[in-house]
C-alpha cells in the first residue's frame, strides 16, 4: 500500500517544524546547515513514500506470449535465471480466445481436452504445454510464465 499525500504532508511539515525549533535553539549553527537538515528530511518522506509493500516483482516475466499461431502444442521459454531450481515458485497465467485471464482446467483435463501446464523446469528453461481443443473448457490464446526465487 502506498503512503497517502494527505498523511505525508503535515508529517513532514511537523518534522520540519520540530527540526527547525530544535536546531534554531542551538547556538553557532548557520541558517544553512539547519535548511541541509530540513532537505534530508525532506528526502526520507518522500522516499519512505514510495515505498510499496505487497508481492514482490518476479525474478523473471515471460510477458504474454501468443501462442494461437503456433502449430504445436507446447512452448520452451528461456528464463536463465541458474541454480537452485528448487527454490523456484513458477505462476503459469493463461489467457482464452476473449482475452480473460483464466485458470480453468489448470494441469490440464484429458477429459475435455483442455488447460495447460509447465513441465520439464531447469536452471535456464521452462516447458508450457496446452490443449487446443476444448470441450467445456477454454481455448488457449496467449501464455504467460512467471518466476520468483527465493533463499532457504
Amino acid at each position: 500500500m502506498k503512503y497517502k499525500k494527505t498523511l505525508v504532508i503535515p508529517l513532514c511539515i511537523l518534522l520540519m517544524m520540530f527540526l527547525v525549533m530544535t536546531v534554531y535553539g542551538q547556538e553557532g549553527k548557520p541558517f544553512k546547515k539547519i535548511w541541509k537538515e530540513i532537505g534530508k528530511i525532506w528526502d526520507a518522506i518522500f522516499a519512505l513514500q514510495n515505498q510499496t509493500s505487497g508481492f514482490p516483482q518476479p525474478n523473471f516475466n515471460s510477458g504474454w506470449i501468443d501462442i494461437s499461431s503456433l502449430t504445436v502444442l507446447y512452448h520452451l521459454i528461456n528464463h536463465n535465471l541458474g541454480e537452485p531450481v528448487d527454490n523456484y515458485v513458477i505462476d503459469l497465467q493463461y489467457k482464452d480466445l476473449g482475452g480473460n485471464i483464466t485458470h480453468y482446467d489448470y494441469g490440464g483435463s484429458i477429459q475435455q481436452y483442455s488447460g495447460a501446464w509447465w513441465s520439464e523446469l531447469n536452471n535456464t528453461s521452462i516447458k508450457v504445454n496446452w490443449r487446443e481443443h476444448h470441450i467445456n473448457g477454454v481455448q488457449i490464446s496467449a501464455i504467460r510464465i512467471r518466476i520468483w526465487m527465493y533463499e532457504d
